[in-house]
Formats: structure tokens, sequence, C-alpha cells
């Protein structure tokens, strides 16, 4: 595959976007943590926060600020001169404008119901202006920007360019883009718009945010925003390990400034402290993802990982594991038995009756390695007394 040496930006939105997962609240430590971790991970930006929210929240943010990492320190402002002098005064490198721009937002919104969509437009250059006299780094997104006017935005975002916007958002806030929409939706802004940087903030309610983001890049998508493990609101954002690793094995794009090396820490830190835990079948880092019990597989698996393994698991931090079951080979058993146990004369007629007990047993328990090694040794044990 050819590479391209384009550089894809990750602002990552755990501290923000993740914290709005419901039941999920991060003390001022574990956003600390999280914040560094995200940092020794490789990510370009961090979005810390909404500053606005309370007292609490500023004041973490300007500790996240104060950390000293390399990451660029991001926080949500809405389109007003007091969110944009919070985000100022806690330190951060820039903000994140949002602004509901389609017709059921703002009927939704009591405060900003039957507004003029000039009015819209004339409040974002305003605060794009101040936010740039204040020397922010400006990433501006239009809420829900995927129900409404595509025209309007293109008007919208070419008005927030003009005045000092550094990059703007595709937002898709209740996931109405497939995969094909959101290729096109990107390719067409990115044209329009004089090839001006474009990011990405979807959501996971059909099942697609991370395919979403994927199409995104390829169609020139120059960020991505991401949470670890898809947290979010409703049923969360694209994965920060899935987005990277789609892109990095599927696509000519790449994501070198990444430590994927972290990533399943990463994932189990993020279990740890938020309280959410996923399905063993979570791609990537889940348990399984990396996992092999039936006999055919696993064999092939230790001829060549390749075979039914997408990439090395090493890559990710994680390893390969097999699981003992009804469908385990002699194979595994040989392998756990030499490798793990370092037995290393193993007859074939004592092999296969491991092999036997170990499909007997598992078909009503789950078994582990230190399973296998009983099943042996009492096999070994029961030959000898007779």
């Amino acid at each position: 595959m050819i590479t391209s040496d384009k550089k894809i930006a990750i602002m990552d939105n755990t501290l923000r976007e993740g914290e709005q997962t419901a039941g999920v609240a991060f003390s001022k430590e574990e956003k600390i943590d999280i914040a560094l971790k995200l940092d020794q991970a490789g990510v370009d930006y961090i979005e810390a926060g909404f500053p606005a929210v309370s007292e609490q929240e500023f004041n973490i943010i300007k500790k996240v600020n104060s950390l000293g990492i390399k990451a660029k320190i991001m926080a949500l402002a809405r389109t007003s001169k007091a969110d944009v002098d919070l985000v100022y005064e806690a330190g951060c490198h820039g903000v994140t404008f949002f602004i509901p721009t389609s017709e059921i937002l703002l009927k939704a919104k009591s405060n900003m119901s039957g507004i003029e969509p000039q009015k819209l437009i004339e409040s974002s250059i305003e605060a794009v202006d101040y936010a740039k006299r204040r020397n922010l780094y400006v990433a501006f997104g239009a809420e829900d920007s995927t129900r409404t006017d595509f025209e309007f935005i293109l008007r919208m975002y070419k008005a927030v360019i003009d005045a000092g916007a550094d990059i703007v958002a595709v937002v898709d806030t209740v996931s109405r883009l497939t995969p094909v929409d959101t290729y096109n939706m990107v390719k067409e802004m990115k044209e329009r718009l004089g090839g001006a940087p474009i990011s990405t903030h979807l959501h996971n309610d059909f099942g697609m945010a991370t395919a979403n983001t994927v199409s995104a890049v390829m169609a020139g998508a120059d960020q991505i925003q991401t949470t670890i493990n898809g947290l979010g609101e409703r049923a969360g954002s694209p994965s920060l390990q899935e987005c990277v690793m789609a892109v990095k094995e599927l696509t000519e794009y790449d994501f070198n400034h990444i430590n994927t090396h972290i990533f399943k820490e990463l994932s189990n830190m993020i279990i740890k402290y938020s309280g959410v835990n996923f399905s063993p079948l979570m791609p990537i880092v889940g348990e399984n993802a990396f996992s092999h019990e039936s006999g055919l597989h696993a064999s092939a698996v230790l001829n060549d990982p390749k075979s039914y393994e997408p990439f090395s698991p090493d890559l990710v931090g994680t390893q390969t594991k097999f699981i003992i079951g009804k469908h385990t080979g002699k194979n595994i058993v040989k392998h756990i038995l030499e490798k793990t146990f370092h037995i290393d004369e193993i007859s074939q007629e004592m092999l296969q009756s491991v092999v036997k007990e170990v499909k007997e047993k598992g078909s009503s328990a789950r078994l582990n390695y230190d399973d296998v090694f009983k099943i042996y040794s009492d096999i070994k044990r029961r030959n000898k007394n007779v």
C-alpha cells in the first residue's frame, strides 16, 4: 500500500464528551491521570472540559494546563465572550466553539427559538474574532450540522474562517451520516471552502462512528475527534483505538506519531475510572480481540498469527490468548503444556486423553491454563495407579 505523508491530527474528547457518558464523572485526580496518559499516547489536542459548567470544572482545566504536557489543551465554549474569557483564563491553547444550527435544535433551545440565521453567523464571527484577539487557536463546529442546510453551513464556515477560525468541523450530533455520506460531505466541504482544515465530531448511535471517521480521513479530513473506548453521549463517540488502528491498517494514511502500544493500558484506565465495562467483543483492546478457541483457527494462529489476527497484538499492548473449551484442539493443549508448564515429552495417547477430558469439561464450564495442567496431572497420576 502506498502511504501518504499527510499528518492527521487527533483531538481527544474523553475529558469532556467522554464525561458526558451517562453515569460518568471523573475526579480531578482521574482527569489529570487521563490527560497525562493521553499525552503519552501522543494525541495532538486534548479537550479538557467546558469551563463555563462550574468553578470546579474551570479549576480542573486550569490544573491540566499546568502539567506541562506536549498536547495542546482545548476547552469547549459557546459563542460568547464570557465563555471565551474562561477558556483564556484557564490557560488553554485554544477554544472549541459550538453553536446549534439545525431547525430542530434551535426550536428545542428556548433562548434560541426564532433566531434569524444571519444572527447566528454574526454572533459566530464576533466570537471567533474575540478569541483570535485573545491569541487562541479556534476550532469551530456547527452543532447538528448534518441536519442543517448544507449551503448555510458552508456560508457560516466561510464567514468564521475569514474571521480567523483555524479549523471547522462536520458535527454529526445524532448520527445521520453513513460512511458514504461522510466521505461526500467532507470532500465537498473541503473543496468549497478552498482546502480549509476540516475536523470531525461524530457519534455512534448506529454503530458507524469509526467507519464514518475512517471515511472522513479518506476524503481529506485534517483532524478527527475521538474518545478512549468510545465513551460519550448516548451510544458514544468514535473510539480512539479503533480509529487509529483502522486508519493505519486499512488506508494510505498513518498515525506514526501515536503510541499505540499503550492502548490496552489506556483502555483499562478508563474502564476503572468511568466504571463503564465493555463487551469482550470490543474491537482492538477487548478481551476477545485476540482470543482463539476453535481448534482449527488456534492451530493456524500457532503456525502464522496473521492467519486469524488482523495485526500483531503487541502493537496495542495486548497478547494472543487461547480460550480453553469444547472447541479446543490438541495443538493448543500441546502448546500450553509445553510453553506454559514446560512439559517436553507428551505421548500422543496422553495428549488425546487430555484433549478428550478438556472438551468434556469445557462443555459445561470455562477452563483456564491451570485447568489443562490439572487434567494432565490427574490423568498421569491415574495411569501410574493402574
